[in-house]
């Protein structure tokens, strides 16, 4: 038995679909998207300027625990925090340590991006005496905080932690 039917509301049901997709195409195809991208802030003026120490936490950079991190702020920032500045137009900098250890070794010379436009680390260096530093992020001009790592230990030690410096932009 075949079952073979034509009814003649098919014809216009399919031209009514056909009808339908052509003008969604068409409308669609009208509205072209821009899309503009912004190029990277400047790290060189989200650095410039002058930095107070705000905090210190301590991490072990081993711990499979979320809750790695120790807040020693009060231990190592003193009555007087450390005090940075950045001159972006010299390239100089200098650091008024207070009463918090300078853990940077040096006190004013000249400072460097490992990469301008994505740095992750700080290169200071005053005479022939350089210190690096990482970034625990990149300042933007925007940011109100600088963070950097400093590998905790002595020369040849195996320990694996490092200390958080939190420094707030005061200008």
């Amino acid at each position: 038995m075949n079952l073979h039917l034509n009814l003649p509301l098919n014809l216009p049901l399919k031209y009514g679909i056909g009808i339908l997709a052509l003008a969604a195409l068409l409308f669609a195809s009208c509205a072209k998207e821009t899309f503009s991208y912004y190029a990277p802030a400047s790290k060189y003026k989200g650095i410039q300027g002058s930095w107070k120490l705000i905090s210190v936490q301590i991490k072990d950079d081993e711990s499979l625990i979320a809750l790695n991190s120790a807040d020693v702020s009060t231990l190592l920032i003193g009555a007087t925090p450390m005090q940075m500045s950045f001159d972006t137009a010299a390239m100089a900098f200098n650091i008024v340590p207070g009463t918090t250890q300078n853990v940077v070794g040096v006190g004013t010379g000249t400072w460097g991006f490992d990469d301008p436009l994505y740095p992750s680390s700080i290169t200071f260096t005053e005479g022939a005496a350089v210190k690096r530093l990482f970034l625990n992020a990149t300042v933007r001009p925007q940011d109100p905080y600088l963070e950097f790592k400093f590998k905790g230990g002595c020369a040849g030690d195996k320990s694996k932690y490092s200390y958080i410096f939190r420094l707030e932009r005061t200008n």
